[in-house]
């Protein structure tokens, strides 16, 4: 979330090229979605996963799928991939929360009176917006022109349970044009497989996890709640501590485990074994930047 032109498509644009390539597993899935759904493929090579981009006008039936006869929808085509959803706040919101199921259980089903199918629906969602209708409200040097009626407005469009679903919420400012001129003379090549390194790694010590706890492998936001504790491998000062903050903050069940799922990630990236205080405080930071952006004062009227 931040204002127009601070980055926030680029940024997305690029999460695709820093996840690992795909398993042979995934390949054929992905090979076998695009021959039976018979759309070009824009993938520069089989092992790079599926990015789909549809526009913010999309409905819920293109991104589930159905029709007469049935198509596989968005959520479909992005298996396996990234699904980013640019303009969050313009989405009708009866297709946003459309998505809450398939991102629940990695599935979709319809069903008509005639027919009924089961489509995979794995995707990494990413979405974008602007804090407010002017864009301008998280800029310092800037004057937000929207009431607190129209930023409520805003981003009420975008539900609670969807909201719920999100792990990570980022803030993001224009650059200055002193780091600007800085980020030119750096290579992006080189940045993207440094990024790509440490991915790479996270997800490697997520599968020497499993194996060690004797479980097929499964990344950190899929770990079983009743071994999402022994996965943490935190202390009881840690414990003490995000049970004290989910009380406080009123988290639901699935807030309090992303908050923990996203601590466990931050860690692996830390090359860390065990969750500390600093990575919940992390992942903590991220769960609360929504409400913390609706709670600014920065618009004037």
């Amino acid at each position: 979330m931040g204002a127009p032109g601070c980055g926030k498509t680029s940024l997305a644009s690029a999460l695709a090229e820093i996840l690992p390539p795909m398993t042979r597993e995934e390949v054929l899935q992905v090979l076998l979605i695009e021959q039976v759904s018979d759309i070009p493929t824009y993938r520069r090579d089989l092992a790079e996963r599926p990015f789909r981009r549809p526009h913010h006008s999309i409905t819920a039936s293109a991104l589930l799928g159905g029709g007469v006869p049935p198509k596989m929808g968005e959520c479909t085509l992005a298996h396996c991939g990234v699904l980013f959803l640019d303009e969050l706040t313009e989405v009708k919101p009866q297709a946003l929360d459309a998505l809450r199921e398939p991102m629940e259980l990695k599935k979709i089903h319809l069903a008509r009176s005639s027919w009924r199918v089961t489509y995979p629906s794995d995707f990494l969602l990413m979405a974008a917006c602007n804090p407010c209708r002017c864009g301008e409200r998280l800029e310092a040097d800037a004057e937000c022109r929207c009431t607190e009626y129209s930023v409520e407005r805003h981003l009420d469009r975008i539900s609670g349970p969807l909201y719920d679903r999100f792990d990570l919420v980022a803030q993001l400012n224009r650059v200055k044009a002193p780091t600007l001129q800085a980020s030119l003379d750096q290579s992006d090549v080189t940045r993207t497989i440094s990024i790509q390194a440490k991915v790479r790694a996270a997800w490697e010590k997520q599968k020497e996890r499993c194996a060690d706890f004797g479980e097929d492998f499964f990344f950190n936001s899929q770990i079983p709640i009743d071994q999402l504790m022994p996965f943490m491998q935190m202390n009881k000062n840690c414990q003490k501590f995000i049970s004290e903050l989910a009380e406080e903050m009123r988290f639901s069940f699935r807030a309090f485990h992303s908050v923990l799922r996203v601590a466990r990630t931050i860690a692996d990236l830390r090359a860390a074994e065990a969750v500390e205080e600093v990575d919940l405080a992390l992942a903590l930071e991220y769960r609360l930047a929504l409400p913390s952006i609706m709670s600014e004062r920065s618009y004037t009227g």
